[in-house]
């Protein structure tokens, strides 16, 4: 099974606090989905397209049809491994990392094959597993028809998020889609607004975007 940066990048929405020591790594699932929660914000990345079959068996890693069994990935963990993977690489499949199913599911540990710094060939790096249940994410994830469905700029969506905090905005931000004739549709414009700290209005209107 291999998971590619993204499944390891979702990390950064884990929990910060020890307390909730489950939540504070990546739950890598039986798909090769990964999820990661504070519990105010969920995350879920599908598993890596790349087929597990091509990733080289330089390292001791061999392609297993036994089924991964979930568990939690320290978000440190998911760090190191995401830091290693190269940015760029004229072979695709070395741009993921790979689990060893056989020995991550009878052991506590994660064993995990990847390229790091010096090497162009995957070596084999071992991890410590969390232990602890991982919430049932799927009965978080919104179900039906969605009301309205609009398409965002990620770019814009962050300019904007950094530009309120500058302007003094520290709590909550409310979004509303501006309906057209009565009914939202996909071309409806999105307003952002929120008080900053000095009791301004802050306005923002974002235009959707094609998706």
């Amino acid at each position: 099974m291999l998971l590619n940066r993204a499944n390891l990048e979702i990390g950064a929405l884990c929990s910060d606090d020890d307390m909730r020591f489950n939540l504070g790594g990546v739950y890598v699932g039986p798909e090769g989905q990964t999820v990661a929660t504070n519990g105010h914000y969920l995350g879920v990345v599908s598993a890596c397209p790349l087929p597990a079959e091509e990733f080289p068996s330089g390292s001791g890693y061999y392609p297993s049809d036994e089924p991964l069994k979930g568990f939690i990935m320290p978000k440190q963990a998911a760090a190191a491994i995401a830091k290693a993977l190269p940015k760029r690489s004229t072979v695709p499949i070395l741009s993921a990392a790979a689990i060893d199913v056989a020995h991550t599911n009878v052991n506590g540990e994660i064993r995990v094959h990847a390229v790091g710094p010096g090497r162009d060939m995957p070596g084999a790096s071992h991890y410590d597993k969390i232990l602890g249940e991982f919430p049932d994410y799927t009965q978080v994830l919104p179900k039906g028809e969605p009301a309205a469905t609009i398409g965002l700029n990620v770019d814009y969506l962050e300019k904007i998020c950094r530009t309120m905090k500058r302007c003094g905005v520290t709590g909550g931000v409310k979004l509303e889609i501006m309906a057209r004739d009565g009914l939202p549709d996909d071309c409806s414009p999105v307003r952002i607004s929120a008080k900053n700290d000095q009791g301004q209005e802050i306005t923002v209107v974002l235009m959707p975007c094609r998706l």
